[in-house]
């Protein structure tokens, strides 16, 4: 094996630098990291008093089966309906005194904020009652 260049040496002394450098910036982080804490807590079930509420549930559901009439229910009793709160549900009985009864369940989709989307929302949970 014959003597090393000028070159190779220099290549030698910059690597061995680099590696160096790279043990001491190692070592150094590894020295200031202190060690990590993982701790967990079990979260607390709800009391048999208050049973976990269902997530499409409302507050005020109506019973399975249960429909309301458009022309006798108060505004109170509409929004028990799913996406129909206080301002619709007087809208509702507002467009009733001021137009007369509802004929068919779909014409409550003329009551403004009421659309096709929430009409077939509650759809099936209306019915219109005609007493002549």
């Amino acid at each position: 094996m014959g003597r090393l260049s000028r070159y190779e040496r220099l290549v030698l002394v910059l690597t061995a630098l680099f590696l160096g450098t790279c043990a001491a910036c190692f070592l150094a982080r590894r020295a200031e990291s202190a060690p990590v804490r993982v701790t967990a807590t079990r979260a607390e079930e709800p009391s048999p008093a208050q049973p976990a509420p269902e997530e499409d549930s409302w507050p005020d559901s109506l019973l399975p089966g249960e429909r309301l009439s458009l022309n006798s229910a108060s505004a109170a009793d509409l929004t028990r309906l799913p996406w129909i709160g206080q301002t619709r549900a007087q809208a509702i009985v507002d467009w009733r005194e001021a137009n007369g009864p509802f004929l068919r369940p779909e014409d409550v989709m003329e009551v403004k904020g009421i659309g096709p989307g929430i009409y077939g929302e509650i759809e099936a949970y209306i019915t219109v009652d005609i007493t002549d």
